[in-house]
């Protein structure tokens, strides 16, 4: 009787082990706006996979931003980041870091990109 239970124990926790390790995303890509959760081992296209942080996750989006947008915080810290697109575009994003396709530093935005580049339009 114990060779049993000992048995059902097993193959539950290997059960559950492997019904774990299948649903299991840790890792991201960018998809057009945000960032989807992906296996570290699943095949994505050219698009590079990042390991999953979830501030990143949660927090870094694409955004296309008018003269209404909060550009700042109520503590006058910045609210967008910008940064050029593969093609040299400027893209807009909600969080700092680093740009999802181009690997390269997002900068805060200034007044001057304000004026220049969304509200001069």
């Amino acid at each position: 009787k114990n060779k049993i239970t000992i048995s059902s124990i097993i193959i539950a926790l290997l059960i559950s082990f492997l019904g774990y390790d299948l649903t299991k995303k840790d890792c991201m890509v960018w998809d057009n706006d945000h960032y989807k959760m992906i296996r570290c081992d699943e095949r994505s296209s050219s698009i590079p996979k990042v390991v999953y942080n979830e501030v990143i996750f949660n927090n870094l989006k694409k955004v296309t931003p008018n003269c209404e947008y909060p550009f700042y915080k109520p503590d006058g810290s910045e609210n967008l980041w910008y940064g050029k697109s593969i093609k040299g575009d400027l893209e807009y994003f909600t969080y700092h870091g680093l740009h999802p396709l181009t690997g390269e530093t997002l900068h805060p935005i200034t007044k001057y990109m304000i004026e220049k580049h969304i509200c001069n339009k």
